[in-house]
């Protein structure tokens, strides 16, 4: 690990204080000799924790501290010792040396090429001038840490078999995977391929960012199109713990996680409340602002627009929305949430493995969920099945996927008017990407298809990193008069 910063004061020392808390056998120092090193390793390697770096490696030094470079490189992967010459006089005998150990090196500036190929890096900043920052205390703080050090022991060798069995699909190949194996958690049944599992990819981000003051950056595996997620939560198991926890501590009555339980507001025996005239949705958001500021600037502009229309001259509502029968934008996000509730452990289904429940919609964002005779248990045509954690993570994606107009018609973000299609365009990326990133990449322009095929241009795929781009649009149900379910269509990548 390569703790970073451009300048002093970012707080690289108190990282590796907290580290040492934590940590097995910590070894801290600001400059270690090869031969010291070598014989600190041993059968048992202690985490070597460098502070002071740049000392050793700046500019001006690194020429001076070759062997401690090729014991770090070495010291990546076991059985890569170091081997000398030992004894006194002519009583000479060669002697291997481990070189395989944790460590964690701190300074400002970068490191010599081959030991930041074999590191995770973090980058720090100074602390800005309003942040402020509970102050570390050694007397109260070392004690909990090193509590918590014990604890995370006690949890590795308790799942010493598992871990080391698991074999994770990577989105990064060769020596990057070795690094990251064990800070990445993918999700089988999240396939970016598919409208549902990519929606409900970019809704697991969101929540997270939403509500823990920590990074996720997500990905899609080159060779399953699997949804992968970087992050401080190591596992499936963790993930799904992390949004189960959101989701049932929502409080009594509220359609979204995290908003103010009166948003959306509820229909009761009318119309849908949400959806005015055009020319009253002013009143709409100065009525939601006075509930609840944060809901009307996070939620309100991903969900309806004045700059479209619909046919009854109603604010434009986001494509990703197709209501059918007595729903509203309100059981939209109510229902999936009253679902998983109610049963927590589809949250992980929706990871690990989906199981459709009957009755359950799906809000139309899965054509599967319109079972044929053939699909149906009892040959029934027309059965409703749904995934309902899948479903909820997807509708929490709202906040990432913008809606606006042309003053006519409704664009929104991954949507696009080809002729008389209204296509949804998406693509799979393979560098981890937090959620900013995430829209910039998902909103490009090369993502516009020029025809209604549609077509897209390869041109600029790799350096946007992108791995694949995938399309869906509504699939009208005869009988039904509603938008449709969203269905996946073919795009054809040239260039």
């Amino acid at each position: 690990m390569h703790l970073t910063s451009p300048v002093k004061r970012c707080g690289k020392s108190r990282l590796l204080d907290v580290i040492h808390a934590t940590c097995y056998r910590p070894l801290i120092a600001v400059n270690i000799s090869p031969a010291v090193l070598v014989r600190s390793i041993g059968t048992d390697p202690p985490t070597l924790l460098l502070d002071e770096i740049d000392t050793v490696f700046g500019r001006k030094a690194s020429e001076n501290h070759e062997d401690l470079r090729g014991i770090l490189n070495a010291g990546h992967q076991r059985n890569r010792p170091y081997i000398r010459c030992v004894g006194v006089g002519t009583a000479q005998c060669v002697e291997e040396f481990p070189s395989f150990t944790m460590a964690a090196l701190a300074g400002i500036g970068s490191l010599p090429d081959t030991i930041e190929d074999r590191s995770v890096i973090i980058r720090l900043r100074r602390r800005a001038p309003g942040e402020k920052v509970a102050p570390f205390r050694i007397k109260t703080d070392v004690p909990a840490l090193n509590a918590l050090g014990g604890r995370l022991g006690a949890g590795v060798r308790s799942n010493a078999g598992m871990l080391g069995d698991a074999q994770p699909q990577m989105p990064v190949e060769d020596r990057a995977a070795d690094c990251w194996e064990a800070l990445v958690a993918e999700f089988p049944a999240l396939d970016g391929r598919s409208p549902l599992g990519f929606l409900a990819a970019i809704g697991v981000q969101q929540i997270l960012t939403d509500t823990a003051a920590k990074p996720f950056r997500l990905c899609f595996s080159q060779t399953t199109a699997a949804a992968v997620l970087h992050s401080h939560l190591a596992s499936l198991d963790e993930v799904a713990a992390a949004l189960a926890q959101v989701a049932t501590t929502a409080g009594e009555g509220c359609a979204i996680a995290g908003a103010d339980p009166r948003f959306p507001l509820p229909a009761g025996t009318g119309a849908d409340p949400m959806r005015r005239p055009r020319e009253r949705y002013r009143e709409l958001t100065d009525e939601i602002r006075r509930i609840d500021p944060h809901t009307a600037s996070h939620w309100l502009p991903n969900l309806l627009t004045d700059l479209a229309v619909d046919q009854q001259g109603r604010a434009g509502l986001t494509p990703f929305n197709a209501p059918s029968g007595k729903q509203n934008l309100r059981t939209f996000f109510a229902k999936p949430l009253g679902e998983v509730r109610a049963n927590p452990s589809q949250i992980r289904q929706a990871l690990a493995g989906w199981r459709r429940v009957e009755g359950f919609t799906g809000e139309y964002l899965d054509h599967h969920v319109i079972n044929s005779a053939a699909d149906d248990p009892r040959g029934r045509t027309g059965a409703e099945s749904g995934v309902p954690g899948a479903t909820w993570l997807a509708t929490m994606a709202l906040p990432q996927l913008r809606v606006t107009g042309d003053g006519q018609n409704v664009a929104a973000t991954l949507w696009h008017h080809t002729g008389r299609r209204h296509l949804m365009i998406w693509p799979l990326w393979r560098q981890p990407l937090h959620p900013p990133a995430v829209q910039a990449l998902i909103e490009h322009p090369r993502l516009t298809p020029p025809d209604p095929r549609p077509t897209i241009q390869r041109q600029d795929w790799q350096a946007l990193g992108i791995i694949g781009v995938y399309g869906a649009e509504r699939q009208h149900i005869p009988g039904r008069n509603f938008a449709g379910v969203l269905a996946p269509i073919p795009v054809t990548a040239t260039g």
